[in-house]
């Protein structure tokens, strides 16, 4: 069974059933929040399309109504490795070589998905506080914050960017952080550093949402109902960025949107041979290649 009969029939929409008629099966789509036309159901039913897209939109509304499990589950995954793999240097700290490589490996993951994911994860978890649903993590995120400040604060070469971030962080928030790295590291690589320490926040953040039920989270629901409306993705990458901070673009969504149907950041893979599929950017456009 493909998946858009796989998706209509646990919903009870016939798709595929040519006795009932195309009118009656777009209204029953509409029912379920996925808004196609008739044309569309005649292309499934002669084979012209796959059904990929409406039933992946189906699947997004199915998670908008209960929650986000997958997600967290593969999200969570990936913080807990990295708390695992993560090496010292000379000094003691973290080290930043090789982290996302290192994760990608234990995970049989692509290391471009591994940073897309976090940057992902690091754009849930400031949505999620700015949105008043984040778990009570800001304790912990301060500790781990300071920590890192005071490895980087001398010794290095980003060391008087680290002593602005210091200077510009009044510890009240994990939003205001991320702002004050926007405004000092404005390259979107520029956090490596910071990613080995993160991977505590991050691993205890996806373990609380999972405590949780793992509710949709307001990144979640962004995510799906842009997909579901069609809507333009510079607004969504706009307003999220405006909120965040975070160099959030269309291959994290693309990412993020793949997390949460399928718990892994493709919908296909073999090893680190990425197999993508670009259906589920619904207004058409394809992921670029930027990590």
């Amino acid at each position: 069974m493909g998946r858009i009969e796989d998706v209509t029939s646990r919903i009870g929409i016939p798709i595929k059933d040519r006795s009932v008629p195309g009118a009656q099966i777009v209204e029953l789509l509409a029912g379920n929040g996925v808004m196609v036309g008739r044309d569309a159901i005649y292309s499934v039913r002669s084979g012209r399309k796959t059904g990929d897209r409406i039933g992946a939109r189906l699947e997004m509304t199915e998670i908008l109504g209960s929650n986000s499990g997958k997600k967290d589950d593969f999200y969570g995954q990936i913080a807990d490795v990295g708390t695992l793999v993560r090496a010292t240097n000379e000094a003691g700290h973290y080290s930043t070589v090789g982290f996302a490589r290192r994760i990608a490996e234990e995970m049989d993951l692509g290391e471009p998905d591994v940073s897309r994911c976090l940057r992902a994860m690091r754009t849930e978890l400031v949505l999620s506080e700015t949105k008043d649903e984040s778990p009570r993590i800001k304790d912990l995120f301060r500790e781990v914050a300071e920590e890192y400040l005071g490895h980087y604060r001398s010794g290095y070469s980003s060391s008087p960017v680290i002593k602005d971030i210091d200077a510009m962080w009044s510890r009240d928030s994990i939003e205001e952080f991320y702002r004050a790295c926007a405004i000092t590291m404005p390259a979107p690589h520029s956090l490596r550093t910071w990613m080995a320490y993160e991977s505590d926040v991050l691993f205890e953040f996806y373990r609380l949402r999972k405590e949780m039920g793992s509710p949709v989270s307001a990144f979640d629901r962004l995510t799906l109902e842009k997909n579901v409306n069609g809507s333009p993705i510079e607004s969504l990458i706009n307003q999220v960025r405006m909120v965040t901070s975070i160099p959030y673009d269309q291959v994290v969504h693309f990412t993020h949107t793949n997390a949460l149907l399928y718990g892994q950041p493709t919908r296909l893979h073999s090893g680190n041979g990425i197999v993508h599929d670009e259906t589920l950017l619904v207004d058409g456009a394809s992921p670029t290649s930027n990590s």
